[in-house]
């Protein structure tokens, strides 16, 4: 049901039934095993949409314990990324980098992107590139990409990249997917950001000179 309610667009609806399911499998019992560390991300993820930090991020320390608990190496990595995600939003960097450790060998490809995406967004906050980690990522998806995940790949691509060529990527994401404009849009501005902060730069020095 929370679920459902977060399709719908609900999330203060979506966060209460999944405080209400984590209650219910408290009391049949699982406090600190996989269905609770299920219940926990499910409160966590909520939480922080609705700007809940504090709450969100116990929740995700508690998943991701108990996921690590029961040798759940996908979940424990999903939990580690949703930690790092958090705290980088944050701005915490250094407790970002803490969270993460070496992936299991039997974390699949589709949940190592998101793990990759997060590490090149740890290593532009430090000033450094991140695109190589990027194109790491976009490569796991395969040839056929979850549409989601590639447009949220692209958008991070494009923060990487000169104005011009975030602008060409986005020319190739309307031509490539059809009816997904919100991905191409926020490349489109990356873009013009990036363009704006360029004029800005050579306007300050032409004044210098």
């Amino acid at each position: 049901l929370a679920v459902v309610y977060a399709y719908l667009g609900q999330t203060v609806q979506a966060h209460e039934q999944a405080v209400r399911a984590q209650r219910v499998q408290h009391e049949l019992g699982h406090q600190d095993d996989l269905v609770a560390g299920a219940a926990a991300m499910n409160v966590a993820n909520f939480g922080q949409l609705l700007g809940r930090f504090d709450d969100a991020l116990g929740h995700f320390e508690g998943a991701l314990a108990s996921f690590r608990n029961g040798k759940a190496a996908v979940w424990a990595a999903t939990a580690e990324s949703s930690l790092a995600s958090t705290w980088l939003h944050l701005g915490q960097v250094a407790r970002a980098m803490q969270v993460l450790t070496p992936l299991d060998a039997a974390v699949p490809g589709t949940f190592r992107v998101r793990r990759r995406i997060i590490e090149a967004r740890i290593a532009r906050a430090l000033g450094k590139p991140g695109l190589a980690l990027i194109r790491e990522a976009l490569a796991a998806l395969g040839e056929r990409p979850d549409p989601v995940q590639h447009a949220l790949a692209q958008i991070d691509e494009s923060r990487e990249l000169d104005a011009p060529a975030a602008a060409e990527l986005a020319t190739n994401h309307v031509r490539d997917t059809p009816g997904r404009r919100s991905s191409a849009r926020s490349c489109a501005r990356n873009g013009a950001s990036a363009a704006r902060a360029t004029e800005g730069a050579r306007s300050s020095t032409t004044r210098a000179k």
